[in-house]
């Protein structure tokens, strides 16, 4: 890099792109079973809205009508994310920011052992 050149500070993500990474931790952390029941029901209940007949602005108004609905699911998500634990949703974060695409247990979660099989008339 020469004198005359600045370095170029990196694109900041574009609002479709954040929407997809937050629909996608938010998928991991409905998925985790260290994020309480009653968080996650957040997301069924906005999910209900939209499918709801009964909305603040009816979807029959052109434009506004998807635009409350539009609303409540981004709010939905923000406030699920908000009441997740915040060790777990950082752990998510990591995650996704590292391109994996489980949520499965990784090796530090898991106990190896083994098991044997005891028939009833050898247990007595």
């Amino acid at each position: 890099m020469n004198e005359n050149q600045q370095p170029v500070a990196p694109k900041p993500p574009s609002a479709l792109t954040e929407l997809i990474r937050n629909v996608r931790l938010a998928w991991r952390l409905l998925n985790d079973s260290r994020v309480p029941v009653l968080p996650k029901l957040i997301i069924p209940a906005a999910a209900l809205y939209v499918l709801s007949p009964l909305d603040i602005l009816p979807d029959f108004i052109l434009g506004l009508g998807q635009l409350d609905d539009l609303g409540i699911v981004l709010l939905g998500l923000a406030f699920f994310v908000g009441l997740c634990p915040r060790g777990v949703v950082e752990e998510h974060r990591a995650a996704i920011e590292r391109g994996e695409h489980t949520t499965a247990a990784t090796s530090k979660d898991a106990i190896d052992g083994t098991y044997r099989v005891i028939p009833d008339d050898e247990a007595k």
